[in-house]
């Protein structure tokens, strides 16, 4: 049987388990370099005499370092003086921009000490160029000379304090193997991961023969195209956690979507990060960092198999790989109106400040003078004023997250919807405008037409005038106060099921400006 390892070389800021606008910003990428698995477990098969382009990042092999002391990962602190370390690398990678991934900017490990405590390790820019070649997968090293900085990115791989930086300075010396588990993994019990006590900081490693894998899902209003797909894993306890892959590593799981083969297929997914959805615990692969073997002839998924196999009941015949179709999120009446008073245009300024209100309007045109998008902070997707340009460097500033480096284009646009008793103007924000704009996203928009968003009007958004759409929104008190008639759109459908049951009520098509209807009475709480 086929099998498959893979090192995560990825770059996404999304929160793909919640489909919130905010997340899935970023292009998730794989160099043809993770497919290489990298670790042997015998140190003879790599060359000893590993050479650095500098003098100062040394690649020597040491047969004994009993002389020095070692500080645990767990107590690295910049407070100390003269660190010396001494660990095995399980994990490393190249961060890169979204879908560039010949565009490093800098050089990642994870290094784990005897104990198991994990730390991230970073070269950038210029210096990284010196540690790629001394770090292979699986091998203990000797660190000295290097600096501890805050481990405070916007998507930690781990939940340690601190990271450690690598300069020029920095002293990397291979060591023999302080034990025979090249690995390092930590394999936690599912029902700890069930019980909720990870927080989403957190990283595991698990193991698991897959039960069932999802049809691979496309995600919308993304940076670029890209895709999902969930997999559910069992233990020998017959307990399940579902796994959430994405880009090509849904991609992979192709291949056994079909297995006909007898006996389960296993997997060990390292540097996992835990995720909760709807309060449900699941686990997905990282932002950078995570690794998977599947199916390969080593110890952990070994032992694993033989400990499923052996379970009362089991039979390698019956053991197949379930393929289901995820539910498709289906908004009912009952959720759209809850709570809701449907009017007309001319009825809205009757209602009391902060009702929630459904009306059904066409949109008459687009206000093309306030433009179409704007620059949006990655993690909180509000606006990021410019601060300062230094040739094509740019700094802005986001309201909540300060001053960020990086900013995504999000759709704003104002509609002016009118029906048989007046009309107003709707503010219809990014997953909205791009649901009725045939799934195209700002950032595709944007680099069909041009990066200067400010010169153009994009003709992709002209499908939706003379289109006819329920408007969810709230009339609030600043509306009341200001006499202001702009309204900012929660929800926009075309759906017929949700405009049938909005046209019911009113008789022959006919509306009254104050006419309302409380869906609370029809859908009690």
């Amino acid at each position: 049987m086929d099998s498959l390892s893979l090192t995560s070389n990825l770059s996404f800021t999304e929160d793909f388990t919640t489909g919130s606008e905010s997340n899935l910003n970023d292009n998730i990428n794989i160099s043809e370099s993770v497919f290489n698995d990298n670790i042997n477990s015998s140190s003879s098969n790599v060359d000893d005499n590993i050479k650095s382009s500098s003098t100062t990042a040394v690649g020597k092999h040491a047969s004994s370092v009993k002389d020095l002391e070692f500080t645990a990962l767990d107590q690295i602190d910049p407070m100390l003086d003269n660190i010396k370390i001494k660990a095995r690398c399980i994990s490393v990678w190249h961060s890169h921009p979204a879908g560039k991934p010949n565009q490093a900017y800098s050089f990642d490990i994870v290094l784990q000490d005897m104990k198991g405590n994990r730390i991230q390790c970073t070269a950038r820019n210029n210096d990284m160029y010196r540690f790629v070649p001394l770090f292979q997968q699986g091998h203990c090293y000797m660190i000295t000379d290097f600096s501890v900085g805050e481990n405070n990115g916007i998507l930690p791989l781990l939940n340690h304090k601190y990271k450690i930086t690598f300069f020029q300075s920095t002293k990397v010396t291979r060591i023999d193997h302080f034990d025979e588990d090249v690995f390092g993994f930590k394999l936690e019990p599912f029902s700890e991961i069930l019980s909720k006590r990870y927080h989403e900081k957190d990283s595991v490693d698990v193991v698991g023969a897959i039960v069932a894998i999802g049809d691979i899902i496309q995600v919308p209003n993304t940076l670029v195209k890209k895709v999902r797909r969930t997999v559910i894993i069992e233990d020998t306890e017959g307990t399940r956690v579902k796994c959430t892959f994405w880009d090509k590593w849904a991609e992979m799981f192709n291949q056994y979507v079909n297995n006909d083969a007898i006996g389960p297929v296993a997997f060990v997914l390292q540097l996992a990060k835990v995720k909760y959805f709807k309060d449900e615990p699941a686990i997905h692969n990282s932002l950078f960092g995570s690794r998977i073997f599947i199916n390969k002839d080593i110890p952990a998924i070994t032992e694993f198999k033989q400990r499923y196999t052996a379970k009362e009941g089991y039979s390698d015949g019956d053991h197949k790989i379930e393929v289901f179709t995820p539910p498709v999120v289906k908004i009912t009446p009952e959720i759209f109106f809850r709570n809701t008073v449907k009017t007309t245009v001319g009825g809205i300024r009757a209602l009391e400040a902060g009702t929630e209100v459904v009306l059904y309007g066409k949109v008459h045109r687009i206000h093309k003078e306030h433009g179409w998008c704007y620059d949006a902070c990655k993690r909180c997707n509000k606006m990021a004023k410019l601060s300062k340009a230094i040739g094509s460097k740019k700094a802005y500033t986001c309201d909540e997250h300060g001053v960020i480096y990086q900013v995504v284009p999000r759709f704003k646009v104002i509609l002016r919807v009118i029906d048989e008793t007046g009309s107003a103007p709707f503010v219809v924000f990014d997953t909205n405008t791009s649901k009725i704009c045939d799934g195209k996203s700002a950032y595709e928009i944007m680099n069909k037409h041009g990066q200067t968003t400010s010169d153009y009007f994009p003709d992709d958004l002209e499908v939706i005038v003379g289109k006819k759409y329920l408007f969810k929104f709230t009339y609030t008190q600043h509306n009341v106060n200001s006499n202001t008639q702009v309204y900012t759109a929660k929800s926009v459908s075309d759906d017929a099921e949700l405009i049938a049951h909005f046209k019911d009520g009113f008789i022959d098509g006919q509306v009254s400006n104050l006419t309302r209807f409380l869906l609370t009475d029809m859908f009690p709480p």
